[in-house]
C-alpha cells in the first residue's frame, strides 16, 4: 500500500466517492489537486490532508475538499452558493432583469439573507438610488418613498461602503443604527419609519 495520502485516505461518507478517490494515476501526476473537466465546469479536487484548507482567491470554479468532513462541507456549500450567484451575474445580459432579481438570488443562495435593498450609484447625480427592494415589509407609501430615496456618498451604510470602496458587514440593528447620524434628516426619518415597521412585523 502506498504512503501517498491521496491514495491511503479513507473514503469520506459525506462526499461522492469519485471526488475522494479519483484516478490514482492522475493523483500521482498532480498530488496537490486534480483538475477534472466536468460537463458544466471544472472542479478542483484536493485530498492531500484531513485538514485541507480553502485558499483565498477568485471564485472561478467550485472547489471540493476531501478532508475535515463537517468543516469542509460548510465551506463547500458556501463556495458553491457564491459560485451560483457569480454564474447568474455573468449569464444575465438584461440590466433591468438583473436589478429585479439580484437581491432575491442572493437571498436564495445565502440562508442568512432574508430581505434587502439593491442600491446603484448614479454617476451623473453623484447619488445612490434604490434599484430594487426584496421582501421588506413596508407599507405602500413608505415603499414608494424608499424607491425615490437617494443617498450621498458616505451617507448611511450603503453610502459608506461606496466611499470606502469595500464591503461592510453589519450584523446587528445597533450596528446599523450607528450609521444613522450620517443620514440627512429626511432620509433618517424615512429609515427610522421603515425599520420601525419592519420590527413591528
Amino acid at each position: 500500500m502506498s504512503d501517498d495520502p491521496l491514495v491511503t485516505q479513507p473514503a469520506f461518507p459525506g462526499l461522492p466517492q469519485d471526488v475522494v478517490d479519483g484516478d490514482e494515476q492522475a493523483d500521482a501526476a498532480a498530488p496537490d489537486a486534480v483538475l477534472d473537466e466536468g460537463p458544466a465546469s471544472p472542479v478542483v479536487r484536493a485530498a492531500a490532508a484531513p485538514d485541507a484548507a480553502l485558499d483565498e482567491g477568485p471564485l472561478s470554479t467550485p472547489v471540493v475538499l476531501a478532508g475535515n468532513e463537517a468543516g469542509n462541507a460548510a465551506v463547500n456549500d458556501r463556495v458553491l452558493d457564491l459560485f451560483k450567484i457569480s454564474s447568474y451575474l455573468i449569464s444575465v445580459l438584461d440590466a433591468e432583469e438583473l436589478q429585479r432579481n439580484l437581491v432575491s438570488s442572493v437571498a436564495e443562495a445565502l440562508p442568512s439573507v432574508h430581505s434587502g435593498i439593491l442600491w446603484l450609484f448614479d454617476a451623473q447625480k453623484g447619488r445612490l438610488r434604490v434599484a430594487s427592494i426584496y421582501k421588506l415589509p413596508l407599507e405602500a407609501q413608505t415603499r414608494k418613498e424608499f424607491e425615490q430615496c437617494q443617498l450621498r456618498i458616505g451617507e448611511g451604510a450603503a453610502g459608506a461602503a461606496v466611499q470606502r470602496g469595500e464591503l461592510r458587514l453589519i450584523e446587528t440593528r445597533l450596528g446599523y443604527r450607528d450609521s444613522a447620524p450620517h443620514l440627512s434628516p429626511p432620509t433618517q426619518l424615512l429609515f427610522n419609519s421603515s425599520t420601525t415597521n419592519c420590527r413591528a412585523r
